[in-house]
């Protein structure tokens, strides 16, 4: 879990936030920035878990589901946990549960069902949008919800599985539709308007989140020594690396925290576990 240094303008090195060897994958943040959601097989089961970046511990929030692919995030609001309930994980044709449960505590209740949810997001408050990304043989979805009235419109559709993220003011969606092409779309949810940008000398473009402040997206990408790295994307397309890995460790995406000092990394170096990025 790196640091932002605003001297250098790049990330610190990463300390490690999970300290067991099991598959450890990162979601997202608490609304106070102090602790991250997480999903991990650890116990056996797949369950859903939290911890606070300055403790060693985790505590379990949902649990006795079929969490494999929960996807733990936040409302816009940041008062409910919503995450997906698989209830034949190996049966496309079922449909993929999204649970809503709150943050106090409580039972989960369901918000909107569909087959293929690949992902979904919300944006933050005082916008109110969510969006879920559903996939169905080659052609993938975007459709807007709301975690009281469930299903809304479809957005957009592409072709494959893209990587995608929800801007933190809810107004647009950056998209990457081949993750080696280089080449970056973003989407505005209120006209449906493309602008496509070209990530210049970065040709491999992975997981998509966007800065706490909206300004830029981060992306994980790979150097042509074959290292990984987590790159800022300015909305013109302009990067630069905030941190480059060893050879041996590989980052899938960087998740920023909402006040913009923290960033959760998924790091995968044999075993998937949460980095932390500290002043990010």
């Amino acid at each position: 879990m790196p640091e932002f240094d605003k001297g250098t303008r790049r990330l610190t090195t990463p300390r490690r936030l999970t300290l067991d060897e099991n598959a450890n994958t990162p979601t997202a943040w608490m609304p106070d920035s102090k602790s991250v959601l997480f999903l991990s097989d650890r116990d056996g089961a797949w369950k859903l878990f939290k911890q606070r970046i300055d403790q060693p511990m985790a505590e379990d929030i949902v649990e006795g589901r079929n969490l494999v692919n929960a996807l733990p995030r936040l409302s816009a609001d940041g008062s409910q946990i919503l995450f997906a309930d698989l209830s034949r994980p190996d049966d496309a044709s079922v449909p993929i549960r999204l649970m809503s449960m709150p943050l106090s505590g409580g039972m989960p209740r369901l918000v909107l069902q569909d087959r293929g949810i690949s992902n979904f997001l919300c944006a933050r408050t005082p916008s109110t949008v969510c969006v879920f990304h559903k996939v169905l043989g080659a052609t993938s979805s975007f459709i807007t919800f709301d975690t009281e009235r469930g299903k809304g419109r479809e957005i957009a559709r592409f072709e494959g599985l893209p990587n995608w993220g929800l801007s933190p003011n809810g107004s647009q969606l950056a998209v990457v539709t081949d993750e080696n092409r280089g080449r970056l779309r973003f989407l505005s949810l209120d006209t449906g308007a493309t602008r496509d940008v070209v990530v210049k000398e970065w040709p491999v473009l992975r997981g998509v989140d966007w800065t706490a402040d909206g300004g830029s997206v981060l992306i994980g990408s790979v150097t042509a020594r074959g290292t990984a790295v987590i790159l800022d994307v300015d909305l013109k397309g302009s990067a630069r690396v905030l941190l480059e890995s060893d050879p041996h460790t590989q980052f899938r995406w960087v998740i920023p925290s909402p006040d913009g000092r923290y960033a959760a990394l998924n790091v995968f170096t044999g075993e998937n576990n949460v980095w932390l990025v500290e002043n990010f």
